[in-house]
């Protein structure tokens, strides 16, 4: 018997390369679907991947989504009105 872990892929490599890989994975942002999102400038994301808080007047929210200016999905993110504070980088 061979046990899984709950993260082990069920597929081999080969499989993966087979299928339509869009249609099997998703972005992480789905995890939590009524997070807010936060368009970082580069300078902030920067920062951000190198866990330091940027601004963020206004922005109040115990997960938000941060994407990079070209639209990457970079990290989520908590903001307390006046900073975010990066939670975990992808």
């Amino acid at each position: 018997m061979i046990l899984r872990k709950p993260w082990a892929l069920s597929a081999t490599c080969d499989e993966l390369a087979r299928r339509d890989l869009p249609n099997v994975l998703q972005s992480a942002s789905r995890a939590i679907r009524d997070a807010p999102a936060f368009s970082a400038s580069a300078d902030d994301v920067v920062h951000l991947l190198n866990g330091r808080a940027v601004t963020a007047l206004g922005l109040r929210a115990e997960h938000v989504w941060v994407y990079d200016p070209s639209g990457l999905l970079v990290c989520l993110a908590s903001a307390d009105g006046t900073l975010l504070r990066p939670r975990l980088a992808l």
